[in-house]
């Protein structure tokens, strides 16, 4: 599952940089930025822990996170400062 996430922030910040009409490089594809990682970690505790809990909260945290990697590629932290 680390591995996925990890992915995940990857491939996400390889779509940002071919929105933004660039041409990722392997090593872009691999891993995302910081802020990027520890937002998909983050969303992975929240989604594996409602998991954890019968399954309607991991379906609830995963609809509510939809759009949480989105933003972290625009800016925003995974948490407030």
């Amino acid at each position: 599952m680390p591995f996925s996430l990890l992915w995940q922030s990857g491939a996400a910040r390889a779509a940002e940089i071919v929105r933004e009409g660039g041409r990722p490089s392997i090593g872009q594809a691999m891993i995302g930025p910081m802020r990027i990682v520890l937002t998909v970690l983050l969303y992975g505790a929240i989604v594996f822990l409602g998991m954890l809990l019968f399954y309607i909260p991991d379906l609830i945290a995963a609809v509510l996170f939809m759009f949480a990697v989105p933003a972290a590629l625009r800016g925003a932290s995974p948490w407030k400062r």
